[in-house]
């Protein structure tokens, strides 16, 4: 929800213009790079809510560990960051 969208990033612009949208990221791992590479695959029509996406998932990356189960091994994995004014969502 936009309403909750830390301040910075163009959070307040996204807000005050209207902007919604659904961005798409992968999460690339293998079995020789030390973290996820993260990657937009499909864009919300806004790039400052790309970039938001982008950003927080890089940053949570560097405070979550990889489960047991995908350490050393290739994966990808698929996200959708939802930015949206209706509060219900």
């Amino acid at each position: 929800h936009l309403e909750q969208c830390p301040g910075g990033d163009g959070c307040a612009r996204a807000r005050a213009r209207g902007w919604e949208g659904v961005v798409g990221i992968e999460l690339g791992g293998s079995a020789w790079a030390p973290t996820p590479e993260v990657k937009l695959v499909r864009s919300s029509g806004q790039a400052v809510l790309d970039q938001h996406a982008l950003k927080l998932t890089k940053k949570a990356l560097q405070v979550t560990s990889l489960p047991e189960g995908l350490r050393g091994k290739n994966f990808r994995v698929s996200l959708s960051v939802a930015y949206s004014l209706d509060e219900a969502q």
